[in-house]
Formats: structure tokens, sequence, C-alpha cells
């Protein structure tokens, strides 16, 4: 019998590429000799690896490999070649120096001569990947720095996508943008020295490399370095043609305080040169950023570098009176969004709890119109302001009273016993109660007139009230009231201190209209007296 060895080589390789040895057996028969080697290592490239050994030799700079698969005939370029895109993935730089001096482009499928495609740009690749040595290769060597996004390019897929109408004039990604996300502060260094792309450029899905760090915070790199050396270079601080609203405002909106103290260090303005509707200035952002760290219950905390920014605004020469147009000022703006410390540090360090805003409203009046705030956090502003000069007594924007207020709208009475433990006469008129306990001297507010009674309330005109509750209450009101509410009724009357005369009228109204309920309810009080 002939030995394997001594088969011609045509032969050995029929053999080796039959169905019936696997890559384990051909594996095995490489390592008998050169022979074999060559013969089962061609059958394996050829039959199990075209694809895997190129990727393989990509991703792992294995130029002996790629050297193999040249040599055994291999597509290396296949799929658009995708070996070069992989390998700049890895930042493998001698498997893509091999791979372009084999014959691979720097660019793949160029569109209209101005765009890549990002599905097979090696540099695009790279600089996803942050392979900033493996960009500079590409870069050196011409490749294209605007890239086309699958949904807009020709996908080959019979897709809306073959379109060319769709693609845009401006580059759906740049080499720019994707060093600003990445932090590859060299590659931004490169395309600015060589006026290859402009700072500011803008693509169709993002603003400028510096407005969009500030919308989109970057995991990948130190976004507050990469920040400075675009400013460094010339990016536009002051203006973002994509949005109304100051890079400095942005950035503390979405907040990146770092990024907003770089802002000021550049140079960047504090109040924006057009005022428009509905746009806060920086102050304004930083009164209400400080919403963002409300805790569930009454303490709340705020990063100590808001304050810290909110002073450098006003050294630098933002208005803390000033509203923007149809708007409130930033202590009206921390009444509704911020947070109770910010409305404390605006009163102490200057804003006025009487100001109006352009709305024509007070801080104290926005606060008692917002009704997105928790009851909890309106009361603990509500006693900011008080405690900055605000008064419960006094109408507020022509309408309610602070303490009306809290009776018509805020059902809890604990509120109100609160606030009036904590009055001064800065902030309350004693006669104000007895005039609020004589309007409210109701079944439904109960609770709240004991509470005034507690606090010194007394009724004036016994006789007055006695004719409303016959009038209004026995006579009507009180029939449609359930029993848990007429039996705190009576506690109150109990407590007003009208006379024996006054309960005696009060017992024959109620016998007249048959309700001896509260006839009975009533002797009680009048026995209590004697």
């Amino acid at each position: 019998m002939a030995k394997l060895t001594s088969l011609s080589d045509e032969v050995l390789l029929e053999m080796a590429s039959c169905a019936i040895l696997g890559p384990n057996d051909l594996a095995s028969l490489a390592l008998v000799n050169k022979k074999l080697s060559r013969v089962a290592n061609e059958s394996l490239y050829k039959k199990f690896g075209e694809r895997t050994a190129i990727e393989f030799a990509a991703e792992n700079d294995s130029i002996g490999t790629l050297e193999a698969a040249l040599y055994f005939g291999l597509d290396i370029h296949y799929d658009e070649h995708r070996a070069l895109c992989l390998a700049s993935k890895r930042g493998q730089l001698e498997a893509m120096g091999w791979l372009l001096s084999h014959g691979a482009p720097v660019d793949n499928a160029l569109i209209s001569g101005t765009f890549a495609s990002v599905l097979n740009s090696p540099l695009y690749f790279a600089l996803d990947s942050q392979q900033e040595e493996a960009a500079f290769l590409l870069m050196e060597r011409g490749a294209t720095l605007r890239f086309i996004v699958p949904s807009l390019h020709n996908r080959g897929d019979g897709s809306d996508g073959d379109d060319h109408n769709n693609i845009p004039t401006i580059a759906d990604e740049t080499a720019l943008h994707m060093a600003a996300r990445g932090g590859l502060q060299n590659v931004i260094a490169y395309l600015n020295t060589r006026n290859l792309i402009p700072v500011d450029e803008r693509t169709s899905r993002n603003p400028s490399a510096l407005n969009m760090l500030i919308k989109k915070n970057s995991s990948l790199c130190d976004t507050l370095a990469t920040f400075k050396v675009l400013i460094s270079y010339g990016a536009n601080i002051n203006d973002n043609p994509e949005s109304d609203l100051l890079p400095l405002t942005a950035a503390i909106e979405s907040g990146q305080y770092d990024l907003a103290n770089a802002l000021l260090d550049a140079g960047a303005r504090v109040n924006p040169e057009r005022k428009i509707h509905r746009i806060w200035h920086p102050i304004h952002a930083c009164a209400a950023r400080s919403s963002r760290y409300i805790d569930s219950g009454p303490l709340q905390f705020a990063d100590p570098q808001l304050y810290l920014l909110l002073s450098k605004l006003l050294g630098r020469g933002a208005d803390l009176h000033e509203s923007y147009p149809d708007g409130h000022t930033p202590l009206g703006i921390a009444v509704l969004y911020g947070t109770c410390n910010m409305v404390s540090y605006l009163i102490s360090i200057g804003a006025d709890v009487n100001e109006i805003d352009a709305t024509g409203r007070t801080p104290l009046g926005l606060l008692m119109r917002g009704t997105r705030l928790r009851t909890w956090l309106r009361l603990e502003k509500a006693i900011a302001l008080l405690h900055g000069g605000a008064r419960m007594d006094t109408r507020v924007d022509g309408e309610w009273t602070l303490l009306e207020w809290v009776f018509e709208k805020d059902y809890d009475f604990e509120n109100l016993e609160r606030l009036l433990a904590l009055a001064t006469p800065a902030m309350l008129n004693q006669e104000y109660l007895d005039e609020l306990l004589e309007t409210y001297f109701k079944v439904g507010y109960s609770e709240k007139c004991l509470v005034l009674m507690n606090h010194g309330a007394t009724l004036k005109d016994h006789n007055r009230t006695c004719r409303f509750i016959a009038d209004r209450i026995i006579d009507y009101d009180i029939c449609v009231h359930p029993r848990r509410e007429r039996s705190k009724y009576y506690r109150v009357i109990a407590r007003a201190g009208f006379s024996k005369e006054n309960i005696a009228d009060l017992i024959g109204c109620a016998l007249s209209e048959e309700d001896e309920e509260t006839a009975e309810a009533l002797t009680l009080i009048q026995q209590s007296q004697a």
C-alpha cells in the first residue's frame, strides 16, 4: 500500500478537501510533516477559514496569517475591505499597513466623492473605538473626514436608502465630532492646525463639537479637557445656531458646571445679546437647576458648585432682579423649579421677595399658582419667603392672601398650624386673624377655624355670626353635610364664646327645622357653659 506522503500534492489536496475530513483532522495532518502541513493548511484556509482567518489576522496583527491567506489565494479584501475596518477598530497598525500596501483603499464606497460610509470606513472604525494612532495612520494617507450614517446612504438592500437624493449637504458625522466625543485631543489638534475641519462645523445630526459636548456629556473621555481644547482652537463660546440658549445656559441646564466654569473663564457672555421669550438667562438656569437635587422629603441638597457658579455670574454682571421676556426673576424661577435652599440663598444675597416680574407676579404669587409643586415643598418655600419679608395677610397680586390660599387650596390644616406658629408681627397682623375667622366660620373649615382660635382669633360680632349659622347652616347647609362634618362644627361653636342667649336662639332655630340632632348638640354646648 502506498504511503500517504508518497501521493502527489494534487491528490492529497483533493483528499483533504473531501467532506470526510473536518478541521480537527486537517489540523492533525498539518503536524505530520511539511508536505502534509502545506496541503492541510491550504485546505483549512480555503474550506473552513476564508473569512475567519483574515478576521483573526486583522484583529490580532498576525501578518503571517495574512501572508498565508494571500498565498493560498483567499480574497483578503472581501466584503468591501472589511479586514481593514476590523484592524482599524482594534488599532492593529501592522495589519493596517500590510492591508493598505496590498491594495486596500483608505476609503471605501465614497458617496459623491465627499462622504465615506460609516459601514465600511476604516477611519470611522478607528475614531469610534478611540484608536488615535490608527486614526493618524489613515488621515495621513488621506482618509475622508466626513461620514454618512446608514439610514441616509446607499445601503444596497433595495430600501429607500438607495435614493441618493437623501444625501445631506453636510455630513452626518465628522472626524472632529468623533474625536471630541472620544476625547482624542491630538486628533482635534491635527484637524485644526491643518484646517481640515472648521472647529464650529455642524452636521445634520450634531451641533458644533463644543455644543455637542454640552448637550451629550461623554463617558468615554475627560470631557472638560477636550472642551478646553476646542475653546483653545477658537470654538464659538457664545453661540449655538441650533438653539436660542447661550452655550453657558445650556451647560448649566445640563448640570455640567465644570464646562460652565470653563466658558466663564474663557469670557462667555452671562447675558444674551437678544432677549427671547421663554428663554432663560444663565442666572435663571442656576436658580432652576437645583431642582434636580430634590429628595422625597423636606431636606434638599444642591451641588456646592452651583452656588459658586451663581456667585461668579453675579460678579460678571448677571442681574439678580431681571426677568426674561414674559418670564420670571431668578427668585421666581427658584420658587417654581428650585430648592428651598436656593430660594433662601437668593434672598440672602439681595433678591426681593416682593418684586414683580414680567408676568406681573411676585414670587409668593407664583408659589400660590405653582400647581406642580408638592405640598411640603410649597410650604417650605413659603416659609423661606416669609422669613425674607413676605406677609401672610397681604393680598398677593391682587388675589388671595397666603392664609386665604391655605384655607381654599390646602387641605392639610397642619400646614396652617405651622405657618401661624412661626408668624411674627412682621408677617401677620393679629386683627387679620379675626377677620379670617369670621370669613371662614363655616362647616367645611371647622378644623382650620379651630387652629385660628388656638392662635388667638376671636369672633367680634356674635349676633351676626349666630344669624349666619341660623340662616345658612341650620336652615340649609348643615343638612347637606355628613354627620362627621357637623360634629366638627359643633366643636367650633363651643369654642366661639357665644352667650347663653345666642345658643338658646340657635337651639330654637334647630327645633323649628325639626333638626333634633343639632338641637341636642347645642344643648350640650349650652350646659357646658353653666
